[in-house]
């Protein structure tokens, strides 16, 4: 991250460092403005021979006093701040007057000189959203400083789901041209996956983009949320994703996505056999088997799958510690199926335990009201009070009519824990 002392030591000497020649006179003038040596050798390492050298500390402190600065921290600290209210000055002059060359300008700048990049192309963003400006966000998640592939999993997910939420009051046209951008589709569309819009908005942007799309991850997605669509309305499930050993390379999210749709189709033989596999196939358990079986631990919940359950439950040790942030959301849906399975296998110490590690508030936006549905009939059955139980019945009914999803009736509600109730659970 040495771009922008390196390019501010170029603006006050007023000539570009690309010669041995240039960094002896470097050398001479730092040497007589602030009586401190750095070798052209040192500066040549920095400048000229390679852009990935990292300098000591000695020598980006001296360059920082150069600059007038007691240090590289300091110098650092100064500079984001100064490039930060840049940032917001240039945003509000997109802002009233949106042109294309000043946004461009305006990503390229930021991403060569700001640790804090995502947060401000997510300010950018919802201020182009807010405006409607759909031809320059288009023209923004075309540029190679948005290409999914800089970013990690992480920063994907803080991109999508802040972009998600307005889009949530915002909502898009199914035929808009975002919806044809391989960036905005993997950062947005496959990220805010919006569980509570698939009869709304969201189905219909998955109904458009499973016509357009060539890329394979992307068809695959759209055919689980199809076929999941098609399940909570109580439609046939469509089993049309045939096995192929190259399913192993896509995101296990993904992947615990392609499997779900043969478990709502009801086509396997046995649980065992659908899901070794892939289980088996990655030795970076804590990691692998967390994202895989995010998905199927939903899935296990809405079908009361007992034999899915318990599969889960021998696969995934309790004590799993995730790794990185996004994940406490999968451990804790976790949580929730074990509450679920302990209660339908009548195990009354393991079902309290998991009720005390589950967490009502660690879900995420787009799963809501999803989730919440998903509580209800779990609530409903553990308490007595008829005043509780119609106070969780009424929640339950006017939070299924509001998702129209009529898989949720008041039938389910009352029998979800009667084994009798549906075949999938024995």
């Amino acid at each position: 991250m040495t771009f922008p002392l390196k390019s501010e030591i170029q603006t006050k000497i007023g000539f570009k460092i690309k010669s041995r020649g240039d960094c002896e006179l470097l050398s001479n003038i730092i040497l007589e403005t602030i009586d401190k040596s750095i070798s052209y050798n040192t500066l040549s390492r920095m400048f000229v021979v390679s852009k990935e050298t990292k300098p000591n500390s000695n020598t980006l402190n001296i360059l920082s006093e150069y600059l007038g600065y007691k240090s590289y921290v300091h110098f650092t600290q100064n500079f984001f701040l100064k490039e930060k209210s840049n940032f917001f000055t240039l945003l509000f002059e997109i802002v009233n007057n949106p042109k294309e060359d000043e946004m461009v300008i305006l990503v390229k700048s930021i991403y060569n000189s700001s640790d804090d990049f995502i947060n401000l192309i997510i300010i950018l963003s919802r201020e182009l959203f807010h405006l409607k400006r759909y031809d320059l966000l288009n023209k923004l998640f075309n540029l190679k400083e948005l290409n999914y592939e800089n970013f990690t999993y992480s920063e994907v997910l803080l991109l999508g789901n802040s972009i998600g939420l307005l889009l949530r009051v915002q909502k898009l046209d199914s035929e808009i041209i975002l919806l044809t951008n391989t960036n905005f589709l993997k950062c947005v569309y496959l990220t805010f996956v919006d569980y509570s819009s698939l009869t709304g908005y969201y189905g219909n942007w998955t109904s458009s983009i499973s016509k357009t799309t060539k890329l394979t991850d992307i068809t695959y997605f759209c055919e689980a949320i199809t076929q999941l669509k098609n399940f909570l309305l109580l439609k046939n499930v469509n089993d049309r994703v045939e096995y192929s050993p190259t399913l192993h390379d896509l995101h296990p999210i993904l992947l615990g996505r392609i499997l779900s749709i043969k478990i709502l189709a009801n086509n396997y033989e046995t649980i065992e056999l659908l899901l070794a596999p892939y289980f088996q196939s990655n030795d970076k358990k804590n990691t692998f088997q967390l994202e895989l079986s995010y998905e199927l631990t939903i899935i296990a919940i809405i079908t009361g799958n007992i034999k899915l359950m318990g599969y889960l439950v021998n696969e995934i040790s309790p004590n799993i510690k995730p790794k990185f942030y996004y994940q406490k959301q999968h451990i804790n849906i976790y949580y929730l199926m074990c509450m679920f399975y302990y209660k339908l296998i009548n195990k009354e110490p393991e079902k309290k335990l998991f009720s005390e590690h589950y967490k009502p508030k660690e879900k995420r936006a787009n799963y809501e009201e999803f989730i919440n549905l998903i509580v209800l009939i779990f609530n409903y059955s553990e308490t007595d009070s008829l005043e509780l139980k119609s106070i969780y019945k009424a929640r339950y009914l006017s939070l299924a009519t509001q998702l129209n999803y009529p898989y949720f009736s008041e039938n389910l509600l009352n029998q979800y824990f009667n084994d009798l109730r549906n075949p999938r659970v024995v």
